[in-house]
């Protein structure tokens, strides 16, 4: 589309388009009193009690919402068939009180009618009371908390999802994260409150009451999740959804879009090629629709920054927008993967970069010599191939190669690329290659407490017996249980070298090892110990013993240096423990890609 068709396409949307506040962002709200599941948003969407779900007197937060009066039934309270989620982004915040497991799933809140047609849902598991929420289950867009709530208290439970995260917060903590996302479905159920799905043949109503019930159509922040408990309300008068979007890369036309903040009558847009926007990046002033189209052409390869300042009705009041970034599509092949210089890659990676304007074809060049790269020598040559990825095999480790790519464009015109380069890691254990089958299985070569007799346990007592779903890179890492509530109170896995290995060569000086823990784990601090050949032994301690309790992956970097006193030129073990030799607890970590790295 040519640039004056663009032109006289948003004269046409001008002219038959009324400038508007965007969407409301509050679906509902159910503050509960006595006999009234109204929602107090002012969108009418009232609920509708069903098989005794009631309200009761509470003597902390008044009249709220309860539910499981009726046995065998599923009480619930139905809320319309509108999708709160059908803009792809969903918070549900409640205050609850959980008298306890039943033996069933309970559900909270949700649109759904079952395991296998859901839009989204917000529940208890049956087996452990841990929250699940998120989209749907055979799609994979939920997720699980770490920890179930509390009994017989009230608590403030909010389960937000943005598209592409999702989170769980109790009491204003995040007690669950991971990828998640929402997807359409369950078009004809009910909204749901104290039950998570719009059904009647079994009951998996919630265990206890509810208040103060908010459905908001965008994902709250952790600030505003704590405001909200409070009962205040989330703004959303910034411009926000950029097109492009935020660190957006390939960008050939100079189209922008984002969707309006709330109360946003015209829009001033800013545009530069530095992050500072002020008055002489002011391109778009009071525009009255959330799109605009720069007429100056993109500078090929050219980072941009853009912000949009929303203005209210009355003129005056402005909200300055976040500054959000995007590359005009490059000449010559550009944004390699992995980046230029990084210090950290696998001995199997695979290359990519994003194409140039116009190239037909790329012509790889690949050594580990940078002479070789930068004058094309052929002994660099790796050919000419349509796709925009090159994979160069095994590689050594700890060791630096370099790369580049010339993109070939229609009538014979070379672009050539810039030199590239990346180093290796040299590794120790990324867990990819265990089996469940005998004798290569993972607590096969890690010794664990069966034969040490520590309090530590490696894999799981069930096939797949490494961990496939919390893993830091590849397809599995190593869970690790620890159990110190009794002598020797200390719990440690071993992997022993046959033959010794050299941790001096290319220049190595650091080990680096990724571990994740749970919420549940009780503290306790994690070392590393190094033995050699001739038994010399050095231990080094995570600075942080909260570091099982965290779930999320920390990477730790030690120093080999720190391990005084062991000869680094030939280690029989590596041993990885949990406890200090006196009474302590128990949990489950995650270890995963240990490797060497140079300076």
């Amino acid at each position: 589309m040519g640039k004056a068709a663009i032109l006289m396409w948003l004269g046409l949307v001008f002219c038959v388009t009324v400038p508007a506040a965007s969407a409301q962002t509050l679906w509902a709200h159910y503050p509960i009193h006595q006999n009234d599941f109204k929602d107090y948003s002012g969108n009418n969407r009232h609920g509708t009690p069903v098989d005794g779900a009631a309200t009761v007197a509470d003597p902390e937060r008044g009249w709220v919402a309860s539910f499981n009066k009726e046995p065998e039934k599923p009480s619930r309270v139905n809320c319309g068939k509108e999708d709160p989620a059908a803009g792809g982004q969903l918070t549900v915040s409640a205050w609850i009180y959980w008298r306890g497991q039943n033996g069933n799933w309970q559900g909270i809140a949700g649109k759904s009618f079952a395991y296998g047609n859901r839009s989204w849902i917000l529940q208890l598991r049956d087996s452990d009371g841990r929250i699940q929420w998120g989209g749907s289950d055979q799609l994979n867009l939920h997720i699980f908390a770490n920890a179930a709530p509390a009994l017989d208290e009230w608590q403030h439970l909010v389960g937000t999802c943005d598209g592409k995260l999702s989170r769980v917060y109790i009491n204003g903590k995040v007690v669950g994260e991971g990828a998640g996302g929402l997807a359409p479905g369950a078009a004809e159920a009910n909204v749901t409150l104290g039950f998570g799905e719009d059904r009647t043949d079994y009951d998996e109503s919630f265990n206890g009451m509810l208040d103060d019930i908010y459905i908001l159509t965008r994902a709250l922040s952790a600030a505003q999740v704590i405001d909200l408990a409070q009962g205040i309300l989330p703004s959303f008068s910034k411009a926000r959804d950029p097109n492009p979007a935020d660190g957006a890369v390939g960008v050939q036309m100079p189209l922008f879009r984002w969707g309006a903040g709330d109360g946003a009558m015209f829009h001033s847009v800013y545009i530069g090629t530095t992050s500072e926007l002020g008055p002489a990046q002011l391109v778009g002033p009071r525009n009255v629709l959330p799109m605009f189209y720069w007429t100056t052409p993109l500078q090929p390869g050219t980072t941009y920054y853009w912000r949009v300042d929303e203005i209210e009705m009355d003129g005056v009041t402005v909200h300055p927008g976040d500054v959000w970034s995007f590359t005009a599509q490059a000449l010559t092949a550009y944004k390699p993967d992995p980046a230029d210089g990084a210090r950290a890659l696998p001995v199997r990676p695979t290359l990519s970069w994003l194409p140039g304007t116009g190239a037909t074809k790329h012509r790889v060049y690949f050594s580990n010599d940078l002479d070789a790269v930068k004058q094309r020598v052929a002994g660099a040559a790796k050919g000419e191939q349509a796709e925009t990825s090159f994979t160069p095999g095994v590689l050594e480790g700890a060791t630096t190669y370099y790369w580049a790519v010339d993109e070939l464009v229609a009538g014979g015109t070379v672009q050539a690329g810039p030199v590239w380069s990346f180093t290796t890691v040299l590794p120790i254990d990324d867990f990819e290659s265990y089996t469940d089958q005998d004798g290569k299985a993972i607590f096969d070569t890690w010794i664990d407490g069966w034969t040490n007799k520590t309090g530590s346990q490696v894999g799981y007592v069930t096939a797949p017996f490494a961990e496939q779903k919390t893993v830091h890179g590849g397809k599995q890492s190593m869970p690790l249980d620890y159990n110190n509530v009794k002598s020797p109170f200390y719990s440690e896995a071993e992997l022993e070298f046959a033959p010794v290995q050299d941790w001096t060569v290319n220049g190595v000086d650091t080990l680096v090892l990724y571990v994740r823990g749970r919420l549940t784990n009780t503290a306790a601090p994690v070392y590393v110990a190094l033995r050699d050949a001739t038994n010399r032994t050095a231990t080094v301690v995570h600075p942080d013993p909260a570091v099982v309790t965290l779930s999320k992956w920390t990477e730790w970097k030690i120093p080999l240096g720190s391990f005084t006193g062991v000869n680094l030129a030939r280690i029989k073990k590596l041993a990885l423990g949990v406890g200090d030799k006196t009474a302590g607890g128990a949990g489950l970590i995650y270890v995963d890609d240990i490797y060497l790295t140079r300076p």
